[in-house]
């Protein structure tokens, strides 16, 4: 319940500024000393659950749920009427955040891509590059993803 007041308080200074709010299914960075406190899948649908009454939409780490030992899909699917945009990124571990150059970890984005593709989804697709690889983990990054969204007949645009 804190959360969610916080949040509120969030939105009303969102609202007076005209600016859209969203919440990530976050996970524990290098950085961290706890993981987020909605890192749990069962925890961030709870949340998800109260944030449909609000004006709150879901931005959407691929590499999250992976992080955390489940499949990015399938809790996106639960989700994505509320998704209005979306993390890129990738891990290279089940169970930890091992950030790896995208489309060579765990995440399946081929089916992941079809979905999104299936429901006609619009909204923003952001690449989280996080490998450490530097510009050529970005490149890599730019040119995976590309080619994952010229197959077919994809409405994604550059």
């Amino acid at each position: 319940q804190r959360t969610l007041a916080g949040l509120e308080e969030v939105l009303e200074t969102a609202d007076q500024c005209e600016v859209g709010l969203v919440y990530e299914n976050h996970s524990k960075p290098a950085g961290w000393r706890y993981p987020d406190f909605s890192f749990n899948p069962e925890i961030f649908l709870e949340l998800y659950e109260e944030l449909k009454t609000r004006d709150i939409k879901i931005l959407f780490d691929t590499a999250n749920p992976m992080a955390f030992g489940v499949e990015s899909l399938p809790l996106l699917k639960k989700v994505i009427d509320r998704v209005t945009c979306i993390h890129i990124a990738d891990t290279s571990e089940k169970g930890k955040l091992v950030p790896s150059v995208i489309g060579k970890g765990l995440v399946p984005f081929n089916e992941l891509f079809a979905y999104l593709e299936e429901i006609n989804y619009s909204g923003w697709l952001s690449i989280e590059e996080a490998s450490a690889t530097g510009q050529m983990g970005v490149a890599a990054a730019y040119h995976y993803v590309r080619g994952r969204l010229n197959v077919g007949k994809s409405q994604f645009k550059d």
